[in-house]
């Protein structure tokens, strides 16, 4: 149990490190003799651990984002409190969550094979429920995929809008917890039409 123990530690430094230095100077700092330098480990450590550098920084971008970490919820309900909760739930994520914004901004501002593998995963992750929805709204004229594309889209830039500009946005200022409030009511909004036809 003892080595066990002192390879999570290890891994879990490492982990910390990327996320300092992310934090403090950005991904384009993410090279190996600067993790060295900040979690104070080997650098042969990241190899014994995780394959090479891509690896270490997968570990990283994987345990940041939000789908990668959602639990499928148990016995679900296709309704629409289980759509409106999934997107609240990313809606606070983004908004409190610094190391999945940097991530997503990382994401928007750069081609990189890691990224675009974690958005692919992201998007596996997700299909079984728009699957899912999909059936739900089969014989209406609910495009529930593109509305989901729609809402989380905005759920993302509203959020890195305003934590990177700081601006209003259609005057409203996300620094004010009232003025998220009123987003997330809208959602539930938006989404109750859609469930009202399927319910007719």
């Amino acid at each position: 149990m003892g080595k066990k123990r002192d390879s999570e530690r290890t891994k879990e430094r490492l982990l910390s490190a990327v996320d300092k230095i992310v934090k403090t100077k950005g991904f384009q700092e993410l090279k190996v003799l600067n993790i060295e330098k900040v979690s104070g480990i080997d650098k042969k450590l990241i190899y014994f651990h995780f394959t090479d550098l891509k690896g270490l920084i997968s570990a990283y971008l994987t345990r940041t984002d939000f789908w990668m970490n959602m639990e499928p919820p148990e016995d679900q309900v296709l309704d629409k409190n289980l759509a409106l909760n999934v997107l609240l739930k990313q809606f606070d994520e983004i908004s409190k969550n610094k190391k999945l914004q940097n991530v997503l901004i990382w994401e928007l501002a750069h081609k990189n094979p890691l990224l675009r593998k974690l958005a692919d995963e992201r998007e596996l992750r997700g299909e079984q429920l728009l699957e899912e929805y999909e059936h739900f709204f089969e014989g209406t004229d609910v495009d529930f995929r593109a509305i989901s594309a729609l809402l989380i889209g905005g759920i993302y830039y509203l959020n890195l809008h305003h934590l990177n500009n700081g601006s209003k946005f259609c005057g409203l200022d996300f620094k004010k917890q009232e003025d998220q409030e009123r987003v997330k009511k809208s959602i539930d909004l938006l989404l109750t039409p859609l469930f009202d036809k399927k319910n007719k």
